[in-house]
């Protein structure tokens, strides 16, 4: 970008008039399709939409589901596994810069899910009464567990960058969340033991849709990122405000507004008071992304299970699409 574009975009951020019309604490409007594919348990896309198709930030999530046995330090617990693609947010298509890229998203979104590293939440973030912090997991692994020691689920998530117009790994927080929820787990009975370590005996799969169990996602959380600005500070921020961004920090936040894991980059260090504003409004934002996402899917799962699909006789077809905010 020219000199004259980034201070255009400053210009705007600082009268509360974005490039797109926004104003700071703006998002896009968050558009979640939720659908069967083949081969998944469960296949989501977030998008956050922008003037057109070609200025909206698209994510997906797939989700396989696969019987294994579980490790030696962890008999009594399943696992979730997470692998993140984001060859397409990378804009030099330099391999090394995929690989980290790909490593640092799905490192958040491990944070998020299975809360693996506690030291991502700093002292300061601890110390400050901005809301309860965690690393516990957000997903109860143990109800994944079939049988101890010899077989549990493991549930394997593929992420996705589709198209990157900025706030990439919050697109993919969402699209991960909502893949989560429309997972079901059916029920496994063990009709008997083998006489082998390595032999788990023999494991009854119901194909009954009505015996599967859903995962509760309620403490999943999402994640949301404030971008300064100049002296100023915005959410959602689009690839062309990314660029002109001093600093940005992505934060991810459950429904209750605990933060499970905080993530920054950027020239320049921030003072106390502007990084207390940044994790406040990214709170305040997390919190009420997840309140009408669990609405929509609450009214999902009970449409759909109570058989009202339209397109009941052809499930490959099915998109369920909800838009956030409400305008």
């Amino acid at each position: 970008m020219s000199e004259d574009e980034r201070a255009f975009i400053a210009r705007g951020v600082a009268a509360n008039v974005r490039a797109d019309g926004r104003k700071m604490n703006d998002g896009r409007v968050i558009e979640i399709q939720s659908r069967v594919a083949s081969g998944v348990a469960s296949f989501a896309e977030c998008a956050f939409r922008g003037a057109g198709a070609a200025r909206s930030t698209r994510a997906s999530c797939a989700i396989a589901l696969d019987i294994v046995k579980p490790k030696k330090d962890a008999p009594g617990v399943g696992a979730i596994e997470i692998n993140v693609d984001a060859s397409l947010s990378v804009k030099d298509g330099a391999r090394a810069a995929e690989a980290s890229a790909n490593e640092r998203y799905a490192e958040v979104l491990r944070e998020l899910v299975c809360g693996h590293r506690a030291s991502a939440v700093t002292t300061s973030v601890r110390s400050e009464n901005e809301g309860e912090s965690r690393a516990r997991g957000a997903i109860d692994l143990e109800r994944l567990c079939i049988k101890r020691g010899r077989a549990a689920w493991t549930l394997r998530a593929d992420v996705a960058a589709l198209s990157d117009r900025g706030s990439m790994i919050d697109a993919m927080s969402i699209a991960l969340r909502a893949a989560l929820a429309e997972v079901r787990i059916p029920r496994v009975t063990v009709a008997g033991v083998g006489d082998g370590e390595e032999d788990v005996g023999e494991l009854e799969v119901d194909d009954d849709p009505d015996a599967c169990e859903r995962i509760d996602v309620g403490r999943v959380g999402v994640v949301v990122t404030a971008t300064k600005i100049g002296r100023y500070s915005v959410i959602d921020a689009t690839d062309e405000e990314e660029s002109c961004g001093d600093y940005s920090m992505s934060v991810a936040v459950d429904r209750e507004g605990a933060i499970c894991g905080e993530f920054s980059s950027g020239s320049e260090g921030l003072d106390r008071g502007t990084a207390t504003a940044m994790r406040t409004l990214a709170r305040r934002v997390g919190v009420e992304v997840i309140e009408k996402m669990d609405a929509y899917l609450a009214s999902a799962a009970a449409h759909l299970d109570a058989g009202d699909d339209d397109n009941e006789d052809d499930e490959d077809s099915r998109v369920i699409v909800v838009r956030l905010p409400e305008e």
